[in-house]
């Protein structure tokens, strides 16, 4: 998937990527969902996620894409980790489920629940305030905790960080 272009199809052409719109992806997507299922999924998955790394401040952004565009990135929406502020970044816990192709990844995100002083602090809107972030995937565990019967190629293990300094320049926002 990595030699034939699949993980660049929505990275700009500023950065070597195929800059592809999201219905020329998709049918991209779905013929090698055809071929299998878990090759679309992880197709879906790690070419779609280069969308949240286009979130993150333009440094960062430049230090994903730096040796060219074919990166894979891998990590779960779901705010299962907290981020507490601390001098120098944020203190990151947790453990995400079903990160798929993080075995593969270049880099891996997380979504945290932001707190000061273990206290979440208030988005916007009231509610606990969401974010997420992303590192090179050496500074992640991945759990092996994909046994399945079907999607197995997907492997969609579990990612974990343990009272992990992450810099304020790796997170970004949905919103």
């Amino acid at each position: 998937l990595k030699a034939i272009g699949v993980f660049r199809i929505f990275v700009p052409r500023s950065h070597g990527g195929l800059e592809l719109d999201l219905p020329a992806a998709l049918e991209i997507i779905e013929a090698l969902g055809r071929i299998e299922g878990s090759v679309g999924w992880t197709a879906m998955i790690s070419g779609g996620c280069d969308l949240y790394a286009s979130l993150l401040p333009p440094e960062r952004y430049e230090q994903v894409y730096r040796k060219g565009p074919d990166v894979i990135i891998a990590g779960s929406a779901q705010p299962a980790g907290t981020a507490d502020a601390t001098a120098g970044g944020w203190r990151v816990t947790g453990r995400w489920p079903f990160a798929s192709n993080c075995q593969h990844a270049d880099w891996i995100f997380g979504f945290c629940i932001m707190t000061e002083d273990g206290k979440p602090l208030a988005g916007e809107d009231g509610a606990p305030l969401v974010r997420g972030f992303l590192l090179p995937a050496r500074d992640w565990r991945v759990e092996d905790t994909w046994h399945v019967a079907g999607l197995k190629g997907t492997g969609s293990h579990h990612i974990a960080l343990s009272d992990t300094l992450v810099q304020a320049a790796s997170f970004f926002d949905l919103a």
